[in-house]
C-alpha cells in the first residue's frame, strides 16, 4: 500500500520493487499521474479510494506513505495483525524494516538512511552524491 498524497513522483524505491517485479497495489484517492500511468501500463494494481481496513489482508509487505498520521498507524497496526512486514514512510518505530535512499550507477549502489529520523537529510545527501559521481566514471577491480 503506498498513499500518494503528498509525493511528487515515482520513486526510486518504487522503481526497485517493479524491477523485482512485484506484485504491487497502490491505494490512492488521489494518485499522481506517474502512478496512473503505471496503472495503465498495467504495472500496478491501482485502487483510487481511500484506506480501508480489509485491504491488507493478503498483504506480505505494507509501504505507509500518506499523509495522516491516524491512517498510518491504523494501516501499519492492521497489516501487523495480518502478518505483514510494515514500512511507515516516517515512523521507524512503527517500522519492521528501513528503505534507504539510494542510486544506482553500473554495478555501484550507494545507499543512505537516517533510520527514518530525517528523509530528506538522506534524500539529499544521496542527490549530492550522485552530483559529485557524474565527473567521473567509477572502474571497479576484482
Amino acid at each position: 500500500m503506498r498513499g500518494h498524497r503528498r509525493r511528487k513522483r515515482c520513486s526510486s524505491k518504487d522503481q526497485s520493487l517493479l524491477e523485482c517485479r512485484a506484485d504491487i497495489t497502490v491505494i490512492s484517492p488521489k494518485p499522481h499521474p506517474e502512478i496512473s500511468k503505471l496503472s495503465e501500463e498495467r504495472m500496478i494494481r491501482l485502487i483510487e479510494r481511500d484506506y480501508k481496513t480489509s485491504d491488507l489482508k493478503d498483504a506480505v509487505i505494507a509501504i505507509v506513505c500518506t499523509d495522516a498520521k491516524k491512517v498510518n498507524r491504523k494501516a501499519a497496526d492492521e497489516a501487523r495483525k495480518a502478518g505483514a512486514l510494515v514500512n511507515v514512510a516516517d515512523d521507524p518505530d512503527r517500522s519492521d524494516f528501513i528503505i534507504p535512499s539510494f542510486f544506482r550507477r553500473g554495478n555501484l549502489t550507494l545507499a543512505v538512511s537516517t533510520s527514518g529520523v530525517s528523509p530528506a537529510l538522506a534524500k539529499k545527501s544521496v542527490r549530492n552524491s550522485k552530483k559529485a559521481s557524474e565527473w567521473s566514471t567509477p572502474r571497479y577491480y576484482l
